[in-house]
């Protein structure tokens, strides 16, 4: 869009609806930006519940910084040490990175510092909240039929784990209130 602008020679001469489309990019990107630091700040304020070693917070601190756009971890353990060794001089262990990924994925909202979408469904319905008696089930449909859930094979499913249409309409709605993108 400012390429777009740029050609014109004032910012007079630049036509309303191409100013209207900069501003809107640039209002999203500030949306973004305001709300990383949020997301970013809201995750800290979470961390500060656990009694975390100074270590362990700083460790926490770089996975958080670590998670993407979607709130997903798409580094593994042993890089994330390489990382942390190098660029902060924090020692740790991949053990040490797996455990504290367990604390984090336990954090709001959940998903989160998942490594698949599959991890991260399965997350959600790790809920202690969530007392929905198709959980279990919901949970095996990901465990066992994760390829065919993704396929929306829905009658494979079924015959695999042998639900009757009742129980299966539950699950699935249960399924699809689950959110690919923490």
């Amino acid at each position: 869009e400012t390429d777009a602008i740029s050609d014109y020679l004032t910012a007079d001469d630049v036509p309303d609806y191409l100013q209207q489309r900069a501003e809107e990019q640039r209002d999203r990107t500030e949306m973004q930006m305001a709300g990383q630091a949020s997301f970013y700040d809201e995750l800290k304020r979470q961390m500060g519940e656990h009694n975390l070693t100074e270590r362990e917070q700083e460790v926490m601190e770089y996975l958080i910084g670590s998670l993407d756009d979607d709130g997903f971890l798409r580094k593994d353990a042993a890089t994330l040490c390489d990382e942390l060794a190098v660029y902060h001089n924090v020692m740790t262990t991949p053990e040490e990175v797996e455990r504290l990924l367990q604390v984090l994925q336990g954090f709001e909202p959940r998903g989160i510092g998942a490594r698949s979408v599959q991890e991260c469904l399965l997350l959600q319905l790790n809920d202690p909240d969530d007392h929905s008696p198709y959980t279990p089930l919901a949970r095996q449909v990901l465990e066992r039929c994760y390829k065919d859930f993704v396929g929306h094979r829905w009658d494979t499913i079924r015959q695999r784990l042998k639900l009757d249409a009742e129980t299966w309409g539950h699950v699935l709605h249960r399924l699809q209130h689950l959110n690919p993108k923490p």
